[in-house]
């Protein structure tokens, strides 16, 4: 919990050359070509077994996006067993089909809306018997090439087994996300789509800026509707049924 170094980025002036050296120097490499990333620059990072678990990433600055190299590069899709060459680490680091992504980062704002959302959440859980809520950092193994370690999730009682209380194999009833709303976007939505497909009952997405929640829910059918609710507002969701969720002090 708290500051720490998430990742290092080295920037490069030509980073293919860069890739080739640094394959030449023995050292393994998770995106063999380069792909587009953010702010213009084109990245590539080097897989974790090769740098004593330490994630590593590479960048190039372009003055044109060349988005076909994206599709094209030549990438090793990672597993949840390479995932574990990084040991333990509160990084928010996860795995995406295949794929390495970097979520928005703790921050002081970020850690008290999930105390005080949580807080409610429990309360209404516990009260009930109805299982048990987990937080952040919960690592949340989905299948082999999804590994997500959301803020806060929800396991009812009939399906606690699938939690030691550290790991979770399994997708639980409800994940939860905090983010800003100006990152909303692809990630998102892969996300909402993998995680029906893998069973969630709920989904909800705290945009801390807005201060609002988007709430996806799912029928066993795949069906999905959502709902979208804004401070000081009072959250109904049909998965915890008979319960209200003030926003007004979840967003204090």
């Amino acid at each position: 919990r708290g500051e720490g170094i998430h990742h290092l980025s080295f920037e490069v002036d030509d980073i293919e050359a860069e890739i080739e050296r640094i394959k030449r120097e023995g050292f393994q490499m998770i995106d063999e070509k380069p792909r587009v990333g953010v702010d213009g620059y084109r990245i590539a990072f080097l897989h974790p077994k090769s740098t004593n678990g330490v994630l590593v990433e590479i960048s190039e600055k372009m003055e044109k996006m060349e988005h076909t190299m994206d599709s094209a590069a030549k990438k090793i899709k990672l597993t949840v067993e390479d995932y574990s060459c990084l040991g333990e680490t509160t990084q928010r680091i996860e795995l995406l089909n295949g794929e390495i992504v970097l979520p928005f980062g703790p921050d002081s704002l970020r850690e008290r809306v999930q105390l005080l959302l949580s807080l409610q959440i429990e309360k209404h859980v516990y009260e009930r018997s109805l299982g048990i809520v987990y937080h952040f950092p919960i690592d949340v193994f989905i299948s082999d090439t999804f590994f997500v370690r959301p803020d806060i999730c929800f396991v009812s009682k009939e399906r606690d087994r699938i939690s030691d209380g550290r790991t979770m194999k399994g997708m639980p009833d409800l994940i939860v996300e905090i983010c800003e709303h100006k990152i909303r976007g692809q990630i998102q939505t892969e996300r909402c789509r993998e995680y029906v497909r893998h069973g969630a009952k709920e989904y909800w997405i705290v945009f801390i800026d807005r201060r609002e929640i988007e709430v996806h829910s799912y029928v066993p059918t795949g069906q999905e509707t959502t709902q979208v609710f804004s401070y000081p507002q009072q959250m109904v969701t049909p998965l915890f049924r008979g319960a209200q969720f003030n926003l007004k002090v979840a967003f204090a």
